[in-house]
């Protein structure tokens, strides 16, 4: 505890001595992060006191806790500055992680979507008002009508007096066949029409589309659909978005599953943030997963590491996650030299 509090302390004395070093983001699948409370019309009931998963509210705490030390843990030199949240309830744990942790330090605010997901959950978005000044936001709710998690977007003003265009989304999972496809592919279609969008009305638009996909980014609803490259890649059109992160081997990834790991939780940009004239730019050595040993633990199964999750059935384990989280840190033009 009194080490947590120090690094904080830290944290504060070191950004406020120096400025703000650079602009990071990060994207983070919670597993779950409920409340003890009943949501009226939809299906928390496992995740109550008297549920399945025996939900107490020292587990409520525990989790909130654990997710506070993950995003504090991401970058060493300052906090991060924007954080996409997949599996978050309702406001009542945005509002318990970021003014009953040691997140409450650093001021974070919060936008959260009113979605109609079966079981009540939701996107959030933190970001900190003194390097990302949110002046619009809205949520973009599937065009079938289904019942899934909304599309959370939000336009800031950064440092350097740009707009930063920002969407955080949980695509539903594959399970459900044709229609689940259908549903995914149609989700995906309205984000790139808003996309599009700002591509017609802005020069040069720095926008971000981040959050848990449940689909690599080699799968054709990201290469085509979302209409995402791999930045090293010749040609390809100016509204493109590009691929950061390569996922390139067996035994790393963002989530484990029956052994192999897959990259379905991304990061993906515009091409002007590739560029060392744009205001603020970024590389693809600086998007990674965070994979520190605390969110990790053995897997017997073939001897190397998964992550250390929250539960494994109805049992809780005392986790973090079964996913890891992807942290992406962009520079800023003024911090760099002549």
């Amino acid at each position: 505890m009194n080490r947590y509090c120090a690094f904080i302390s830290f944290l504060l004395i070191f950004h406020g001595a120096v400025g703000q070093m650079h602009f990071g983001v990060m994207t983070y699948n919670c597993e779950n992060a409920f409340d003890t409370i009943h949501d009226s019309g939809f299906d928390d009931y496992e995740f109550l006191p008297d549920g399945e998963k025996q939900w107490k509210r020292w587990k409520f705490f525990d989790k909130i806790k654990k997710i506070a030390r993950v995003i504090l843990s991401v970058d060493s030199v300052q906090p991060v500055d924007v954080v996409c949240l997949c599996e978050v309830e309702n406001d009542t744990v945005v509002d318990y992680l970021t003014k009953r942790t040691f997140l409450s330090r650093l001021g974070y605010e919060y936008l959260i979507t009113k979605s109609d997901d079966s079981r009540g959950l939701d996107v959030a978005l933190l970001y900190s008002p003194f390097t990302f000044k949110v002046f619009e936001s809205q949520s973009i709710r599937n065009s079938l009508g289904a019942k899934t998690r909304d599309v959370l977007r939000a336009s800031g003003e950064l440092m350097t007096g740009d707009t930063l265009d920002v969407f955080a989304l949980h695509l539903p999972s594959k399970l459900g066949g044709e229609k689940s496809e259908e549903l995914r592919e149609m989700i995906v279609k309205d984000v790139r029409k808003c996309i599009d969008s700002l591509f017609m009305s802005r020069l040069n638009p720095n926008i971000i589309v981040m959050g848990d996909f449940n689909s690599d980014a080699n799968s054709p609803l990201i290469t085509k659909t979302l209409s995402v490259k791999r930045c090293i890649e010749n040609g390809g059109k100016y509204t493109d978005l590009c691929q950061l992160l390569y996922h390139s081997s067996d035994d790393s990834g963002t989530y484990k599953y029956k052994g192999v790991w897959s990259a379905i939780d991304n990061i993906f940009v515009s091409r002007s943030v590739l560029s060392d004239y744009n205001s603020i730019y970024t590389k693809p050595e600086w998007c990674r997963v965070i994979d520190l040993p605390f969110l990790l633990e053995d897997d017997k199964s073939d001897k190397s590491k998964k992550p250390r999750r929250s539960f494994l059935g109805d049992y809780y384990r005392n986790g973090f996650s079964d996913h890891l989280p992807v942290y992406l840190k962009f520079e800023y033009l003024f911090n760099k030299e002549n």
